[in-house]
């Protein structure tokens, strides 16, 4: 895996890390969490408007419960959305969603 972006919850303690691009350099649009404790990594189940599969985008933490993607690029475009993961639900919400 490349060009992934990985954020950092502060309030669970895990590294959560988004899409990239696989070894058969297929775009990914999956999310993965280490618990920093333990070192275990999980694939949680995400619901809501899951982003596009995507490279290099910026993943950043909002509020102690949000984290916040932006950009990016995947086929054939380069990506200029918002999109909001809550982490209680790991459910995506577009920036449109939370207006």
């Amino acid at each position: 895996r490349d060009g992934h972006c990985a954020a950092y919850d502060e309030q669970r303690k895990q590294l959560v890390v988004f899409g990239g691009r696989s070894a058969d350099k297929k775009r990914l649009n999956d999310l993965h969490v280490l618990d920093v404790k333990t070192l275990a990594w999980r694939r949680p189940n995400m619901d809501g408007n899951i982003p596009l599969p995507r490279e290099q985008a910026s993943f950043t933490p909002v509020t102690s419960s949000t984290l916040c993607l932006f950009g990016g690029h995947g086929s054939g475009q380069r990506f200029n959305d918002l999109h909001y993961l809550d982490m209680e639900t790991y459910t995506w919400m577009r920036s449109a969603e939370l207006a």
